[in-house]
């Protein structure tokens, strides 16, 4: 190594040492009592508010710096002291503090302290305050202006105070401390999690002045106690604001300005009040120069000391994270008796000391088996789980994701026995031959499968007797009579149950049967029965035969024998009954055999042989009956072209007149009570032919008459006559058919001689008469109307022709028309129905003329061509309608005679209507506008449109205007929201040097702008006035006013009203103010946690 490397190192090395020495040594007796509080410090710590935005000469420039690597790796450590308590932890930080221009600092006339204020945890709102341990670092040369080199330039008299360093420089000597706070006493708990924000205290003579303590970097955490503790000033730690103007950026500390200005120029100054981020430091001397990325300089490193930067962090906060206890597993199952279809709980009561929020993993393996057996079945914190029967071993482990802790509890799934049940199929009624069939409805609680066994004993006798006849589920078998105990037995493979059931076997019945002979049988019938009963035992039989009379319900024995005979002497239904029995049981058949009618035999004559319809003719019975029955009888006809028979008598021979032409069918029916029979004979009726005769009315005919011709014909047989009407016109040898009704109408449409003629026909013969009628002449009819009713000066008229002529003639026409008041005729058409538009008003005289080429006839009628009422729409713009708004009025005529109108707009004001404009000479379909300024009220227009004959048409119409309204609102921030509701302040109350958060609601309209005026008197007696827009969109504006001088203890709010005047400007110009009034009760700092957080 070089002699001048060497040589450098040394010289370093002995400055280091003098260095540490200098700062170790203590500078006043007393100095490590860091728990001897003067009582001025106890009582009036908190009584003057200092920092760097205070002037030199206010005695409350408080300038410090906590050192991050001075001395002392990573800022901050924990030791182990003894100051008078006995050994314990305390945390160590260093720094230094004066108050800068108040007067010469001194080792004997100043001291440092720190506050700690308990603000999570428990005991918050605890106070501790600490002296820190003064030690020999001057900052003399550090704030000296106008440094010179050794010694001190300009030095301030020893009795100077309130100085600024360019009038005279003091002497700043053993400033530097190393701050001790007690970690065992603050954080007593080790399970506790607790933070303390930090003030620190200069005392500088009787002057003491305090600030909250902000650490312009970030520190890592240290352990302690098993946990963490942290000392930081939070997110903005490492953010610096310029506080003063003129500050040159050096490129690196105690640059020379000169070097400054030749490498930057005139933009050479970092920019008053903007915030900077802290990206190195120079502590190697008492005062640290602190390094900010630079904008200007493309984020390059520039430099100044630190008087000129205000730290940007949160008040420092001292914390403890305290170390974590691991949770406790612990559980239990529901139902304390399991089988394997039971829904198991497993009832989860697991806790954790620090209230961690915990999961849990559940596994299972069967008892008794190695670990590696587990499988998790869940991991909610109660689960429910079905298991198949046999042991378990189940396992809860529960985290809180740091640390776990397991909990093992046997579950023993049970077996439940089997249920043996059966039944038989036949239930009852079983015989020898029957075979059995046993249905097994055992069952098993557990599912498990089953075998069985089925036994089989005389009924009362010792279950030795039982012997196996099956083992399969549903056996079958056949057994001779008796009674027996049949058993199943069901096993599950570790229980079994049994069920006994007993089964009788009956005797089986005899069957009977037997069948008749002949199969047709009349009353004198000898009737065999042959015997077919048969028994399934085979056991003899003896047997019992019965009859039942028709219509009876008596029954009579009439044998015992096999196969017996009977004569059944009565026509009708016999029931035959043959009983067999075996000598225990009876069986019956019952068979019904029907005694069968022989038919009676019908026949009849008549006379006369010749028959017309009005003869009498006379029937004689010849009918007999082969049973000799007595008989009845029934007569019918059917008359020609019919198939409907009719009834005419009962009697044994009648008679009848049959009146009707043509061929009769006559049938007698015989029947001898239960059959009958029928014979038909057919009678033919002849005809006589029938008489013509009609007469006519009226007996004066034109050619439109309606002529009714009245049929006077007859027929000797009453026939029903059919009629045929003909006629031969004038000068015509044809016949044309015109009906064929009896008594017809019809018009003889052409003058002269007309021959009628009528031809009368019985539906054999027929016979016709002739008759000659005479038809005349007749003048026309004229007749018309017209259409529309209503006429006015545009309708356009249509005439309807309703003219006639009674003889059909062609018409010709001729319309003329007067109009009022004229005397003068004008024709106008001579078509059949023609249009006409009445184009003046009065009274039209129309006449029309038709002639049917011999005979002219007129009609006249009189048309009102009537005026027309105007008609007048209202409307307005714009909808909705706030005050200060211009509305239009517009009014629409129409007129439909086309006259020019009069239009006036009027307004209704307290019942009276005030004429806001007239128009004369408006055409129809024209506007009427008119305009004006609208104020919160309604509002009541009407239009009116007149024409030249005073007809008047009318429309009104309302409306309402809108208020324009602003409500101005003064709130807290959340976090001044809390500390209000705490001491449960009305909403008006606030502390000067809170944010204002503001917010107007305003009407939902056009809007120009939102403004709020504060208004407030400060302590030094001057008033304050802060105009700020608000920003956002209809209907809300927001924004906040908040300035420095409320937070300055000299420049901040007195107690008393502070007030916020609000106004809304709206585009249509109008303005509207809400004045909001709120109460100053304190500052900040009146408040316990010393520092700004809005």
């Amino acid at each position: 190594m070089k002699k001048s490397k060497i040589l450098f190192l040394l010289t370093l090395l002995l400055l280091t040492l003098t260095l540490f020495d200098n700062y170790s040594s203590k500078a006043a007796t007393g100095d490590e009592n860091i728990y001897s509080i003067p009582s001025s410090v106890k009582n009036d710590w908190n009584k003057v508010w200092g920092g760097k935005s205070f002037s030199m000469t206010s005695g409350k420039d408080l300038v410090y710096d906590i050192y991050d690597n001075k001395y002392m790796e990573d800022g901050y450590t924990i030791t182990t002291r003894d100051f008078g308590k006995g050994e314990q932890k305390y945390l160590r930080f260093r720094g230094w503090a004066v108050l800068f221009g108040y007067k010469k600092h001194t080792p004997t006339n100043q001291d440092t302290f720190i506050v700690a204020h308990k603000v999570s945890g428990s005991g918050i709102g605890t106070q501790k305050i600490y002296k820190a341990v003064q030690k020999g670092l001057n900052a003399t040369e550090d704030l000296e202006f106008n440094n010179q080199g050794s010694g001190v330039w300009n030095e301030c008299p020893a009795s100077a105070t309130n100085k600024r360093n360019d009038e005279c420089n003091m002497r700043y000597e053993d400033t530097s401390f190393d701050a001790y706070l007690p970690l065992d006493e603050l954080f007593k708990n080790k399970y506790e999690k607790a933070s303390w924000k930090l003030v620190l205290v200069k005392k500088v003579s009787s002057n003491i002045v305090y600030t909250p303590l902000i650490f312009p970097f970030e520190f890592d955490d240290r352990n302690y106690n098993g946990g963490k503790i942290s000392l930081s000033s939070g997110f903005n730690a490492k953010t610096l604001r310029m506080n003063s103007e003129q500050v040159l950026r050096r490129s690196k500390p105690r640059e020379s300005a000169s070097s400054v200005t030749d490498d930057l120029g005139s933009d050479r100054y970092f920019t008053q009040n903007q915030d900077y981020t802290n990206v190195d430091s120079d502590e190697s001397q008492t005062a640290v120069w602190y390094g900010v990325r630079s904008p200007k300089d493309k984020n390059k490193t520039k430099w100044a000391a630190t008087s000129y930067w205000t730290f940007r962090g949160d008040q420092g906060s001292l914390s403890y994270e305290p170390p974590n206890r691991p949770p406790v597993a612990e559980f239990s199952t529901s139902p304390s008796k399991i089988y394997n279809d039971t829904t198991i709980t497993f009832n989860n009561t697991s806790s954790d000391p620090d209230k961690d929020k915990l999961t849990y993993k559940w596994q299972i393996k069967p008892q008794g088996t190695s670990d590696s057996n587990y499988t998790t079945f869940s991991t909610s914190k109660s689960p429910t789980k079905k298991l198949a029967k046999g042991n378990y071993t189940v396992q809860l482990t529960v985290s809180d994701g740091k640390a776990t802790n397991s909990v093992k509890h046997a579950v023993i799934v049970s077996n439940r026995p089997p249920v043996a049940a059966f039944n038989t199929t036949p239930t009852s009624d079983i015989y020898y031959n029957t075979k059995i069939t046993f249905n097994n409805t055992s069952s098993d609680p557990d599912k498990d499968k089953l075998t069985y066994k089925w036994e089989i004993k005389p009924r009362y006798t010792a279950d030795s007797e039982y012997t196996t006849f099956s083992t399969s589920l549903t056996p079958t078998k056949i057994l001779p009579k008796g009674e027996y105990t049949v058993q199943l037995t069901v096993s599950d493979g570790v229980d079994s149950n049994s069920y006994k059931r007993a089964v009788i076997v009956n005797n089986s019945p005899p069957v009977a049967a037997f069948t008749y002979s002949p199969t047709t049988v009349y009353n004198d019938t000898t009737v065999t029965f042959t015997n077919g009963s048969s028994d399934p035992d085979k056991d003899k039989l003896t047997y019992k035969w019965e009859y039942q009379e028709p219509n009876s319900t008596a029954w009579t024995q009439f044998s015992t024998t096999t196969s017996p005979t009977k004569v059944l002497n009565k026509k009708g239904d016999w029931n035959i009954r043959l009983t067999a029995n075996d000598g225990e049981a009876s069986t019956s058949i019952t068979k019904k055999i029907t005694v069968g009618n022989r038919p009676p035999v019908a026949a009849f004559t008549y006379s006369p042989t010749t028959v017309y319809n009005d003869t009498t003719v006379t029937f004689t019975n010849g009918s007999s009956d082969p049973d000799k029955d007595k008989l009845t009888y029934k007569w019918e006809y059917q008359e020609p072209n019919s198939t409907a028979w009719t009834q005419f008598s009962t009697t044994t021979s009648p008679t009848k007149v049959l009146n009707k032409k043509g061929d009769w069918n006559i049938r007698l029916t015989v029947n001898d009570g239960t059959t009958s029979t029928s014979i038909t004979k057919k009678i033919t009726v002849g005809n006589r032919p029938p008489v013509a005769a009609f007469t006519y009315s009226p007996t004066t005919v034109y050619n439109d008459t309606t002529v009714t011709f009245t049929n006077g014909s007859s027929d000797p047989d009453k026939d029903k006559l059919t009629y045929q009407w003909e006629y031969q016109e004038p000068n015509s040898t044809t016949w044309t058919q015109f009906s064929t009704t009896t008594s017809p109408t019809k018009v003889l449409n052409k003058k002269g001689d007309w021959n009628i003629r009528l031809t009368v026909n019985d539906g054999t013969t027929s016979t016709s008469v002739t008759k000659k009628i005479t038809v005349g002449n007749r003048p026309p009819v004229a007749a018309f109307t017209y259409s529309p009713t209503t006429v006015y000066n545009d309708t356009k008229v249509t005439f309807t022709n309703g003219s006639s002529d009674p003889d059909k003639d062609k018409l010709t026409y001729q319309w003329e028309y007067q109009e009022p008041n004229s005397t003068a005729w004008t024709q106008f058409s001579t078509g059949v129905s023609p249009t006409k538009v009445l184009n003046k008003k009065g009274d039209w005289n129309i006449r029309l003329t038709v002639n049917d080429g011999t005979t002219s006839t007129s009609i006249t009628k009189k048309i009102t061509v009537e005026n027309r009422t105007p008609s007048v729409t209202l409307s307005y713009a714009p909808n909705p309608l706030y005050e200060g708004d211009n509305v239009t009025l517009t009014a629409t005529v129409i007129d439909p005679d086309k006259d020019k109108l009069t239009v006036i707009i009027e307004e209704n004001i307290n019942g009276q209507w005030k004429q806001l404009k007239q128009q004369n000479n408006v055409v129809s379909g024209g506007n009427v506008i008119h305009s004006m300024t609208v104020s919160y009220r309604d509002y009541s227009i009407r239009a009116r449109a007149i024409d030249p004959d005073n007809a008047t048409g009318t429309a009104t119409l309302s409306f309402s205007v809108n208020p324009l309204k602003i409500d101005g609102f003064v709130k807290h921030t959340p976090k001044w929201e809390e500390i209000h509701n705490q001491k449960k302040h009305p909403t008006s109350y606030f502390y000067s040097g809170e944010k204002f958060v503001l917010s107007a609601n305003v009407t939902d309209h056009p809007i120009e702008y939102v403004i709020v005026n504060f208004k407030g008197i400060q302590k030094n007696g001057v008033e304050l006035n802060i105009n700020q827009a608000l920003s956002g969109n209809n209907p809300i504006y927001n924004g906040e006013i908040f300035d420095t001088k409320m937070s300055e203890p000299t420049t901040s709010l007195e107690n008393g009203n502070a007030y916020f005047l609000f106004t809304a400007k709206w585009k249509n110009g109008t303005i509207k103010q809400d004045l909001v009034t709120i109460q100053i009760i304190d500052n900040v700092y009146g408040v316990f946690d010393f520092y700004r957080s809005n």
